[in-house]
């Protein structure tokens, strides 16, 4: 039995992204909080360092970040006019996807 994937034509963008085998994986928001601290009030996330998570991934030679942006619980770690339970309505203010992009080129 074939394997219906390879008989599947990757479009060009999908052939990079196979070719470059090592990247990062960042799942990280308000989950990161101890259970009682998950609120809005208590994400201040003052440790975030785009630049730092950046420079560490190209030094250990990966070739792309695949960000969580929004989780499970509906946290969006970017500004949304659909929800507030974002992390611009958070102590930290900060559209921290953006951050990353940005960064990221």
């Amino acid at each position: 039995m074939s394997n219906t994937i390879d008989n599947q034509r990757l479009t060009e963008m999908q052939e990079k992204f196979k070719d470059l085998k090592f990247g990062l994986f960042i799942h990280w928001g308000i989950s990161a909080l101890p259970p009682a601290l998950r609120t809005l009030d208590n994400f201040i996330a003052e440790s975030f360092s785009a630049r730092e998570w950046v420079d560490i991934a190209k030094e250990a030679g990966q070739k792309y970040i695949a960000f969580t942006s929004k989780h499970h619980d509906g946290f969006c770690l970017f500004d949304s006019s659909l929800t507030d339970y974002t992390s611009t309505h958070t102590p930290a203010k900060v559209d921290f996807l953006k951050l990353l992009a940005d960064e990221c080129y």
